[in-house]
């Protein structure tokens, strides 16, 4: 019941921010940054670590700042407000040819940058249904505003209790399926080993596996900010976790500071 209510308040609360620019909500959080910092005892001291083992990784303080940021970003893209910054598509060609093939589709994407570009951007078809695969968030308000917010037209989000009708469904119709690959629920079984093996975040290897058997044509999909607003990246791969690791690390590498660092299952060496 606590959780129910506060689900319901934070919804609220979230749906308010999203009316005031990303820019006014990053003024009015950052004097309050040094007390959350404080707070995330583990997360401070991972990336305390994260600092001496990743080139141009920014301090504590810089990371938090750049999160709030992303965060509000991504609010308003949840809730349909225009956030004022050009978008810039790179390899959309690489979309648009497989959507032509007779295979199914997986967009493979991390949590980096303005997350919610990666369910909002890539276009769905008529004939072929678009999944994105999503976990729940801490209430069902939180679940269903996020639901609400990926649901596009032709868009049809999918919870992990559902996962295999609709992952059966998207084979026997040549779908789109958009899922992340670096958060899992429940205790990982499998890693996405970067930097060396110094940091290891978790992956549905499970699920790329079961992607490569039913021969789909997958794309890494990645956003980020730069000096001239967003850019999208499509990029073709193997569904191998090597491969994955390859143009993750090389993704992470570009922006650092804008990877979800403070997910609490990523393990450093």
């Amino acid at each position: 019941m606590l959780r129910t209510l506060a689900g319901v308040l934070a919804v609220a609360v979230l749906k308010l921010l999203s009316r005031f620019p990303p820019n006014l909500i990053v003024a009015l959080g950052t004097p309050w940054l040094p007390f959350y910092a404080l707070c995330r005892r583990s997360v401070r001291q991972r990336l305390n670590s994260l600092y001496s083992k990743v080139s141009n990784f920014p301090k504590p303080l810089a990371y938090y700042r750049m999160r709030l940021r992303l965060a509000a970003l991504s609010l308003r893209h949840l809730t349909g407000y225009d956030d004022d910054l050009s978008v810039r598509v790179d390899g959309e060609e690489h979309y648009r040819a497989a959507l032509v093939n007779r295979r199914p589709v997986a967009l493979l994407g991390w949590h980096q940058g303005p997350v919610e570009m990666l369910h909002h951007l890539p276009p769905a078809l008529d004939q072929r249904p678009f999944f994105i695969l999503t976990g729940t968030g801490f209430a069902p308000a939180l679940t269903r505003l996020l639901d609400r917010g990926r649901q596009q037209t032709d868009k049809r989000t999918i919870s992990l209790q559902a996962q295999s009708a609709a992952l059966r469904a998207w084979v026997r119709q040549r779908g789109v399926l958009a899922v992340m690959i670096d958060q899992v629920p429940g205790r990982p079984l499998h890693w996405l080993s970067l930097l060396n093996g110094k940091v290891e975040i978790p992956c549905p290897g499970n699920l790329v596996e079961w992607l490569r058997e039913h021969n789909a044509t997958c794309l890494a999909v990645s956003v980020r900010l730069d000096e001239d607003g967003i850019l999208f990246r499509y990029q073709p791969v193997v569904p191998e976790i090597k491969a994955l690791e390859r143009l993750m690390e090389i993704g992470i590498g570009e922006a650092p500071g804008q990877y979800n660092w403070s997910y609490p299952k990523i393990r450093t060496a």
